[in-house]
């Protein structure tokens, strides 16, 4: 078996986690892909008795994740790390809190001279800012790029790392996406609606984002379905009272699939 070559980087936020299955919200593509490292760790114990190994455990701990990537996009300092994004300003707050999402992948290995492209999926996973680094220009050129680490643990059913074969890089693809909950290959990108916990505070302030370049997006509080006539989004709102929050992004006279969240306010 030999590996040549991996990419699409993606993680979902979670939205549920019971004994009955796992699902996940709207997820996001982290840039391009460069490298991954994943360790899993585990706890294990002996014991000893006349002089002999009379029980050994081994169990499934945590995992390590170190993930390198071209770039990190606007969403994924929303949807990830829990940031405030206002139109070109991005900023960082000590109550941000990074969310834990799947996180997942597509790798083609070579087995006899058959490719086969496999989808690996980390079920819960819990990432860091990334630190910057920058230098001076010299006389050759160093290429600065995001790496982000992260720790993963099992679901509620005790998964925590699944992964599929394919014969065609599309099924993986479409694999891949399905368990991120990203459309695949849309016109425009439905926008991003975060946070995703469904009750907060009259502080917390609602984001929205959309993954598609030049989208302009427009949205509802009452539940209406949004057009280019609902209000735009220009910054994160706050709601005074419970509400449902439909979002359109549009490029071009051609609109994006609704997205819709409500909140009840606590």
């Amino acid at each position: 078996m030999a590996k040549i070559g991996a990419n699409c980087p993606v993680f979902a936020p979670v939205e549920t986690d019971t004994s009955e299955g796992i699902s996940y919200g709207a997820g996001v593509i982290l840039g391009k892909f460069i490298n991954c490292d994943i360790n899993h760790n585990f706890a294990e114990g002996s014991l000893f008795g006349d002089n002999v190994l009379c029980e050994y455990v081994k169990e499934y701990r945590d995992t390590d994740i170190t993930l390198g990537v071209t770039y990190l996009p606007t969403e994924a300092d929303i949807v990830v790390f829990g940031k405030t994004v206002n139109g070109n300003e991005t900023t960082s707050n000590i109550e941000d809190e990074p969310a834990e999402g799947g996180f997942g992948y597509i790798t083609k290995e070579l087995r006899d001279s058959v490719a086969f492209w496999i989808v690996f999926w980390q079920y819960r996973t819990k990432f860091s800012t990334p630190n910057r680094s920058g230098a001076t220009k010299a006389d050759n050129i160093t290429f600065n790029t995001p790496s982000i680490t992260g720790k993963g643990k099992a679901n509620a059913n005790g998964d925590y790392e699944s992964k599929w074969e394919f014969s065609t890089p599309e099924a993986a693809l479409a694999k891949l996406f399905e368990l991120a909950n990203i459309e695949s290959d849309p016109v425009v990108n439905a926008p991003i609606i975060f946070p995703l916990a469904s009750k907060i505070s009259a502080s917390t302030q609602i984001q929205l984002a959309c993954a598609t370049k030049d989208a302009k997006i427009y949205y509802t509080t009452d539940g209406a379905i949004p057009d280019t006539s609902a209000q735009e989004y220009t910054a994160p709102f706050t709601l005074s009272a419970t509400a449902t929050v439909k979002a359109v992004a549009v490029v071009g006279g051609v609109s994006s699939k609704v997205k819709t969240m409500r909140y009840t306010i606590i």
